[in-house]
């Protein structure tokens, strides 16, 4: 070949080149988050108005972990890498995907994505190394099941409701990823605590262990008692090397979001029962204990004025961020100076798989199929997740109400407007005053669940929500965390998410306290809880070196200190109790 057409064979082909349209790397994932259903939709909500919308041509989609998908895998799930093949089972979860911008080829840009499952759990597919994958089943992409619109349409910039299917390159950017958050309903040390405590032999004189022991890592499931769901413990460390895998643990950071309360919730279809009128307002931590750990399950507990009727009393699965945070702030506190003794898992029995100890159930005995009460003729459930508790035990347990005395059940979650909006503004439900205290307004009227529906939604001033988390009255709380890897380059991500979460609280659902002072002019939580050593971790109250446990810590007002006096105090057995070390 002559010089000059080797000079016209290269000039063609770099005219080939030159049309040949530049490759995509497609769309960045700024946040690929796991975690408790206690900030699902503040944060789902926050993602699409503030970082999606800004952009352009933002987008959604959601689906339950109930919801069916194909091929015999859940529609979204976590999906471990430790471990042999098998030993370590799925988790499924409820999903929102957030989309938005263009990249000249009609792919979205940028991408966020969070899938709810028990906070322990959650914690557990952020820490383990290698870390879990994030899957979706192919029918979230494909169109077989449309978004199902678990998120409020209205809450969301200009009402839009879920698409019908996630995008290709979405579907690609999030499916076979790792997680790169965790958000939390508590402290990963107390996470890591709790777990420890669940997998530990049973003890039956002091509740330190619950008997979900381990083989292989991998500890005995908890079942449920309305479904075939389970949740697993499944060993992970904070620091030091992964149990299973031997690999190093990262380093992480977990930022303050918020406070939220537990409140116990109530099914008032049977006037004789928890619809007695002018009863069953309030009920003592002591009177909800005597109940939750099936020593007395009937009415006259909680109110020994009102007609007495057995009760149902649904309790969490332990791997929960609310069973825990519930068990030490009104079930497992101090009332001296030496530790309880006692905790809702009192009369369970050995986790055994299929017995009446797991799940929660027997067959043959009054009130449906759960476990019987020691005394009270009342029975006790196993609820796994919220919706579980809220939406099946409360709302319509078996029976109901066809039998009145099937409706009186009684449970407990975290309050948002998302969790209990299924019961709200009905007045066949309603919550409990703890100790006296409302854990929502400054007073307690009927006790009907509140609602917050468009399309004015319900803004708070700012400063005014949960008046008894702020003012230290109410005890039962706990601050919402956000897990991150703080030399990650999407830690950054996370901290603005936080951010966004924060200052558009009080504009549409007021859920939480916002941690810090936000752009409203809210100054925030002014409380704070003592931390005290948890997991091997030094404790330290101060929020930017935040350290140990703090789930059922004594309250201290004004900005956290590490005065000796506010560290290694635990909440006393009332509220304003005293603080025991």
């Amino acid at each position: 070949m002559t010089r000059s057409k080797l000079l016209f064979a290269a000039l063609l082909l770099v005219a080939s080149l030159a049309v040949v349209p530049a490759a995509t790397a497609g769309p960045t994932v700024h946040f690929a988050a796991v975690g408790s259903s206690a900030m699902y939709q503040a944060s789902g909500v926050a993602v699409f108005n503030d970082l999606a919308t800004p952009i352009g041509n933002a987008h959604h989609y959601t689906v339950k972990t109930s919801t069916a998908c194909s091929g015999g895998t859940p529609c979204a799930y976590i999906h471990e890498l430790r471990g042999t093949p098998g030993q370590i089972p799925d988790e499924a979860g409820t999903l929102w995907v957030v989309w938005a911008g263009n990249d000249g080829s009609g792919n979205a840009t940028d991408v966020w994505a969070y899938l709810q499952v028990d906070t322990i759990v959650g914690n557990r597919a952020f820490f383990a190394n290698p870390r879990p994958l994030f899957e979706l089943n192919p029918d979230t992409n494909n169109g077989a099941v449309p978004g199902v619109n678990n998120i409020d349409k209205n809450l969301f910039v200009g009402t839009q409701a879920d698409d019908t299917k996630i995008p290709n390159a979405v579907f690609a950017a999030i499916t076979s990823n790792s997680f790169t958050a965790a958000l939390s309903d508590v402290r990963p040390e107390d996470a890591l605590f709790e777990h420890k405590r669940i997998v530990a032999t049973l003890s039956t004189s002091n509740y330190n262990g619950l008997g979900y022991v381990y083989t292989n890592n991998v500890g005995i499931p908890i079942k449920s008692s309305f479904t075939n769901t389970q949740a697993t413990p499944v060993a992970f460390a904070l620091k030091g090397k992964d149990p299973i895998s031997g690999n190093k643990v990262g380093k992480w950071k977990a930022i303050q979001v918020g406070a939220e309360p537990i409140i116990f919730i109530i099914n008032r279809t049977n006037p004789n029962g928890f619809g007695q009128a002018g009863h069953f307002t309030n009920a003592t931590h002591q009177a909800l204990l005597n109940v939750f750990d099936g020593d007395h399950c009937n009415g006259a507990q909680l109110d020994p004025t009102a007609l007495d009727f057995p009760v149902i009393a649904n309790l969490r699965e332990p791997l929960s961020g609310t069973m825990t945070t519930t068990e030490f702030t009104t079930f497992r506190i101090y009332t001296s100076t030496k530790k309880p003794k006692t905790s809702q898992e009192k009369n369970v029995g050995v986790p055994t798989v299929g017995t009446p100890a797991n799940p929660l159930s027997a067959t043959g005995v009054i009130l449906d199929s759960g476990k019987p009460c020691a005394a009270g003729g009342g029975v006790r459930k196993r609820g796994i997740g919220t919706g579980e508790i809220v939406n099946t035990a409360v709302f319509a347990p078996v029976g109901c109400p066809g039998t009145l005395s099937l409706c009186d059940s009684i449970g407990y979650t975290f309050f948002s407007y998302g969790n209990i909006s299924k019961l709200a503004g009905n007045a066949n439900f309603g919550y409990l005053q703890e100790d006296g205290v409302d854990p929502l307004f400054t007073s307690y009227t009927d006790g009907k669940l509140p609602a917050c529906a468009s399309p004015t939604f319900c803004p708070a001033l700012p400063g005014t929500s949960f008046p008894h988390i702020r003012d230290g009255s109410y005890q039962s709380w706990s601050i919402l965390r956000a897990v991150g890897d703080p030399t990650a380059s999407n830690f950054t991500d996370l901290q603005n998410i936080v951010s966004t979460v924060q200052n558009e609280i009080n504009t549409k659902v007021p859920d939480l306290v916002p941690a810090v002072p936000i752009s409203d002019g809210d100054p925030g939580l002014t409380v704070y809880r003592s931390h005290y050593t948890q997991a091997s971790y030094t404790p330290d109250n101060l929020i930017a070196t935040e350290s140990g446990g703090d789930v059922g810590g004594c309250i201290f007002n004004g900005p956290p200190d590490d005065a000796t006096n506010h560290l290694n105090k635990h909440q006393g057995g009332a509220i304003g109790g005293s603080c025991w070390p």
